[in-house]
């Protein structure tokens, strides 16, 4: 295995993480900064909250994709599902803690999403199904949303993924739900 690549490849979906879609969709519309308006969040539930859905879906599909091209690279050049999984866990780290934003970025949960449909979709279908009857039960969409990505690794575990991709991914849920601490105490 050459660490050095998978280095290299770290380095570059935590920088790539950091691009976030929705400071640059409302700065090419409205010339503005979106950590400035509603929540300050550059995610895609504020641009959704102030543009409505056309803004959210820009958004939400622009920060999954930066999971679904780490992971579907990870594992086109690495062939690695732990590499995949540390790949996902490094862009979503880049989404959160941006360099270029002064380490203040998103939540995380759209990348979450968009590596985790690339990794293990079958799973991702299940426990979309678990937040639809969480969200009948509560109602609440954000908490809803924590609640089910907790599965994650339980989903994992259960799909028969090694202890290292079940700890990579605990690493994964407990940064967003860390980042979701002040928005949204479980």
């Amino acid at each position: 295995m050459d660490y050095i690549n998978i280095l290299f490849y770290l380095l570059f979906s935590y920088l790539l993480g950091g691009l976030l879609t929705g400071y640059f969709f409302v700065v090419w519309l409205n010339h503005t900064d979106i950590r400035q308006m509603g929540s300050g969040n550059p995610g895609a539930r504020n641009v959704g909250r102030l543009y409505g859905r056309l803004g959210f879906i820009t958004v939400f599909v622009g920060d999954a994709c930066k999971g679904i091209i780490v992971v579907f690279f990870a594992m086109h050049f690495f062939n690695n599902d732990w590499i995949a999984l540390l790949s996902l866990l490094f862009v979503v780290a880049g989404h959160i803690y941006p360099l270029w934003f002064r380490y203040q970025g998103g939540k995380g949960v759209a990348t979450c999403i968009g590596g985790l449909c690339t990794l293990q979709l079958e799973l991702i279908s299940v426990l979309f199904l678990v937040f639809l009857g969480l969200f009948l039960l509560f109602k609440d969409f954000s908490k809803t949303g924590l609640l089910t990505l907790i599965g994650v690794p339980i989903g994992l575990w259960i799909y028969s993924y090694s202890y290292i991709n079940v700890m990579i991914s605990t690493l994964l849920i407990l940064l967003i739900l860390f980042a979701h601490r002040k928005v949204n105490p479980i």
